[in-house]
């Protein structure tokens, strides 16, 4: 992602995104967007693959755009719809309604888990833990984790 588009990005958000989360997104780790993993057959038997950038931690701003303000319905998260705290930012989704998102009030942006299943919580009055998983301590520390195991 460029300066510009990261700019773009935090007017749309209407904050500026922790710094730790920034600096990811403008040095972004590139195996993450080597497609090595198997999504799907199509009618040929032919894989289809996607990377990582596709999914856990999306690096573009058309995704991310997409998944946090264009028709979240669309990226399979009811959970999404209502009450989703105002200060958490999608960063990526897998393909069974689960998201990624972190706290942009947070400094270390750790990543938290959130799937169909937590839509029965209010985070308002059940609390962010009974919302959210935490999935890494910060987002460099989730990237590190998902560089792993692309490795691998």
């Amino acid at each position: 992602m460029t300066e510009q588009e990261l700019q773009s990005l935090e007017e749309r958000v209407g904050s500026i995104l922790p710094q730790v989360y920034r600096a990811l997104l403008l040095e972004f780790p590139p195996e993450l967007r080597v497609a090595n993993r198997l999504d799907y057959e199509d009618e040929n038997g032919e894989p289809v693959m996607f990377a990582t950038s596709d999914r856990e931690l999306c690096d573009s701003l058309e995704s991310l755009v997409a998944l946090n303000f264009d028709d979240p319905e669309n990226y399979q998260f009811s959970a999404k719809l209502e009450k989703w705290p105002d200060a958490f930012f999608i960063i990526g989704s897998n393909d069974s309604g689960g998201v990624w998102a972190i706290n942009l009030n947070d400094d270390n942006a750790a990543v938290h888990f959130a799937d169909q299943s937590t839509s029965i919580f209010d985070p308002e009055t059940d609390g962010l833990e009974g919302y959210f998983e935490q999935e890494a301590p910060s987002v460099r520390n989730w990237a590190d984790r998902l560089i792993a195991a692309h490795r691998s």
